[in-house]
């Protein structure tokens, strides 16, 4: 019981310094880094969601604030021209 008693402690702790250091990432490099999205932008990235082909987290805030840290964006400018992903 011990030692798995101390892995499990190892293991939890890794997952929650690792959320942790996401969060804080997240609120250092993309939040002052946010560009305003056009409609038809927005339109376009909703769709690149539902293809399953997004950056989950980033993608979905963009579309919900309306601002992409992640400008200009390689899979936005794919679609915008028409090459497929």
């Amino acid at each position: 019981m011990g030692p798995l008693l101390i892995i499990l402690i190892i293991i939890g702790s890794f997952i929650l310094l690792s959320a942790i250091a996401g969060i804080i990432c997240y609120h250092k490099l993309a939040v002052p880094n946010r560009k305003p999205l056009s409609e038809d932008e927005v339109k376009i990235c909703k769709e690149i969601i539902r293809s399953g082909k997004a950056y989950p987290f980033m993608c979905r805030q963009a579309v919900k604030l309306g601002m992409c840290p992640c400008l200009p964006c390689e899979k936005l400018n794919k679609a915008k021209s028409g090459i497929p992903k």
